[in-house]
């Protein structure tokens, strides 16, 4: 079976979708964050949910975790986060919110 990990990008607790991942392009989904977990919920090679804090990525610290932490409680498969994950205390602070799966990128290299 494929399995398949879609992605839910977020800006200001709105699903966005970026071209060239630049911000000025910024275009608001036909579905709330939380209708794209549901959506995604109902099919079997829907293994992990990809949740991206796009505010976070941009400053360098977290700008969603409570609407994060929201939306895991939401879904029936694994949630993996990223954007603006720069330090233990917000890896901690997903994983104890049931985060399944935390993206830290080169950082969590260069800074063990």
């Amino acid at each position: 079976m494929t399995e398949l990990w879609p992605a839910i990008d977020l800006i200001d607790q709105q699903s966005v979708r970026l071209t060239e991942g630049k911000y000025e392009s910024k275009e608001i989904m036909n579905r709330t964050a939380e209708e794209a977990i549901a959506y995604y919920n109902q099919f079997e090679q829907v293994t992990r949910i990809h949740i991206v804090d796009l505010m976070g990525a941009l400053h360098q610290k977290p700008a969603e975790q409570e609407f994060i932490t929201n939306l895991i409680q939401t879904s029936h498969v694994p949630i993996e986060i990223g954007g603006g994950i720069r330090s233990e205390e917000t890896i901690n602070y997903y994983l104890s919110n049931g985060a399944s799966y935390v993206i830290v990128g080169t950082r969590g290299l260069q800074d063990l």
